[in-house]
């Protein structure tokens, strides 16, 4: 597999739980930064690389809050990438100093595995969406839930959605999987990025 692990930035103007990209706003991504890579633990057993970067993004939206701030500020990020020799699993752990207002910062894994669905845990289930969603028509949609509707459908259906701790996609051999269990705990005071 390649390309995993690169950050992506693309403007928001959306509320704290609505994702509302800009009509004309361009992805900011971490392909051809220049990165500073070192070893954390090199044997037989384990191997860890630190891979730190610095993200140069607008520092939010402009105030109609229709496209970026020319204005650049820099955005730190340091992952540490782990391999165990007996662990079928790849370790990533990032440190993000959020500088920026306005966005949504996400890592890639793309894979090359033709599936129709995907699966994630959410908040209650365990939940599969479509990999191509079906075009909709709002015309579809019955007057008497057109009333009480409140805004509009997307344009296009989303094919970005939440999870809670883990997604994946297999096609019957293959399988990918992103595992994030979340735990702050690990993280100390003195900590900086």
């Amino acid at each position: 597999l390649k390309g995993l692990g690169v950050f992506e930035d693309t403007a928001d103007a959306g509320d704290t739980y609505n994702y509302s990209p800009l009509e004309k706003g361009n992805a900011i991504t971490s392909v051809s930064e220049q990165a500073d890579i070192s070893f954390i633990e090199k044997g037989p057993l384990r191997c860890t690389v630190r891979v730190g970067l610095v993200l140069s993004l607008p520092s939010g939206l402009t105030e109609s809050r229709a496209c970026r701030d020319s204005e650049k500020v820099r955005m730190p990020l340091v992952t540490d990438i782990t391999l165990d020799a007996v662990s079928p699993l790849i370790r990533f752990r990032t440190l993000v100093k959020n500088t920026v207002k306005d966005h949504r910062l996400r890592v890639l894994f793309p894979t090359d595995i033709q599936a129709a669905f995907s699966r994630a845990e959410t908040q209650f289930d365990l939940v599969e969406h479509p990999i191509k969603p079906p075009h909709y028509d709002e015309a579809d949609i019955s007057p008497a839930l057109r009333r009480v509707m409140i805004g509009a459908l997307e344009p296009e259906p989303r094919t970005t959605f939440a999870q809670q701790s883990f997604m994946e996609i297999h096609d019957g051999t293959k399988v990918f999987a992103v595992l994030n269990p979340v735990s702050y705990t690990h993280l100390r005071a003195h900590e900086t990025v």
